[in-house]
């Protein structure tokens, strides 16, 4: 039996549509495809249904040697890998950790910024530039954020060592 939502829907417009379909028990939702009343098409889990923004291959474009106040210089990428278009900005940052791969409120940053939302399983490379703060050894830290992102455990990602001479 077809559920009347759908029905009604259906005969208003011919143009396929999608529908969230919300378990009351808390159990995982799906989405799935609306063509003439009818679900159609394979269940999409909860997890790939909000916005979810990732970063990923940050790199340095500035050529070696590197050194003490000279350029810092790359790029890196921010992916929606989620199904659902985001309506927020995405801040990131680009920081230099000495001789660590984790952030920390002591890191330099290199250069910060705002990405506008992207839409559902699109992505952007962003470039940087900056400065290293001084001669040692660094790793190059991306974090990004965004206030309607649904899993931040993949919004840092980390490069490195580079070596900084005097």
């Amino acid at each position: 039996m077809e559920h009347p939502v759908f029905s009604r829907v259906g005969r208003r417009s011919n143009t396929p549509f999608t529908v969230l379909i919300l378990s009351a028990c808390q159990e995982p939702f799906f989405l799935q495809e609306v063509v003439d009343g009818n679900l159609t098409g394979e269940p999409v889990a909860a997890s790939e249904a909000f916005v979810d923004y990732v970063v990923s291959s940050p790199g340095l474009s500035t050529p070696e040697p590197y050194s003490a106040g000279g350029a810092a210089s790359g790029s890196f990428t921010i992916s929606n890998s989620g199904f659902t278009a985001g309506s927020l900005p995405v801040q990131w940052g680009v920081y230099a950790s000495a001789n660590n791969a984790n952030w920390g409120t002591n890191d330099t940053e290199l250069e910060s910024g705002s990405q506008s939302a992207l839409t559902g399983g699109s992505s952007v490379v962003v470039n940087f530039s900056g400065s290293w703060p001084s001669s040692g050894t660094f790793y190059l830290i991306v974090r990004i954020s965004s206030l309607e992102d649904s899993n931040s455990a993949n919004n840092q990602q980390e490069s490195g060592p580079y070596t900084v001479g005097p």
